[in-house]
C-alpha cells in the first residue's frame, strides 16, 4: 500500500463507544429527520447533507433539518414536532458534540453513565471542531411518535483533516452501528 494512501485512511479513525439499545424497540425506522446540532450553519449543513446521502445510499429517506428549520427553531420543540408530524417521520436522529480535546486520556475517560435524554429536543447542543482533535459526538436516535430514544452512541473520532473531511468517515461508523443494531 502506497504510504500515501496509509497517511489519508490514518487522519480519521472513527469508533462507536458506549452504544445502547432499546431492546424493547421493535421497529426499523424508514424515513429519518436528521439534526446535526452546529452553531455553524455550514457545517450543519455538511453534516446532515453526508448523513441523507449515506442513507439514501441503504434505500432510507431522510430529511435534513436544515431544509426544514432554521437554527433560531432549533429549539422550538412544538415546531420541531410539528414539522415531524407533517412529513410522516418515523425517527430523529440527533447528533451533537460531547467533547473536543487533543489530550487522548481525557477524551477516552470524557462520558460516565447512561446521559441519554427523554425529549429529543433537549439533546440541544453544539458541535463544531478543527484539526488534530479528539472528538466525541453523541448520536441519538429517537421514535417519532413517542419521542422515545431508541438508540445512542458515542463516537470518538481522531481528526487530522478539516471538519468537511471528517465528516464522511464519522457518519459512515454511525450508520454501519445503527444497521448492526437493526435499527436502519
Amino acid at each position: 500500500m502506497p504510504i500515501i494512501l496509509i497517511l489519508l485512511i490514518s487522519c480519521v479513525s472513527t469508533e462507536m463507544q458506549n452504544v445502547w439499545k432499546d431492546n424493547n424497540y421493535q421497529s426499523q425506522i424508514k424515513k429519518i429527520f436528521i439534526i446535526g446540532v452546529s452553531k455553524d450553519h455550514k457545517i450543519r449543513q455538511q453534516f446532515e447533507n453526508e448523513f441523507v446521502k449515506q442513507l439514501a445510499a441503504k434505500g432510507i429517506e431522510a430529511i435534513p433539518s436544515h431544509r426544514i428549520l432554521s437554527s433560531d427553531k432549533m429549539l422550538d420543540k412544538n415546531t420541531i414536532v410539528s414539522k415531524i408530524k407533517d412529513m410522516n417521520i418515523d425517527g430523529v436522529i440527533i447528533t451533537k458534540l460531547i467533547k473536543k480535546t487533543k489530550d487522548h486520556t481525557a477524551a477516552s475517560s470524557s462520558w460516565h453513565g447512561k446521559a441519554y435524554y427523554t425529549n429529543y429536543v433537549s439533546s440541544y447542543g453544539s458541535y463544531s471542531y478543527s484539526s488534530a482533535d479528539i472528538v466525541i459526538l453523541q448520536t441519538d436516535l429517537y421514535d417519532a411518535k413517542s419521542e422515545a430514544l431508541v438508540w445512542s452512541g458515542l463516537s470518538k473520532t481522531l481528526n487530522q483533516r478539516t471538519t468537511s473531511n471528517a465528516i464522511k468517515p464519522v457518519i459512515e461508523v454511525m450508520i454501519q452501528n445503527l444497521s448492526k443494531d437493526n435499527m436502519i
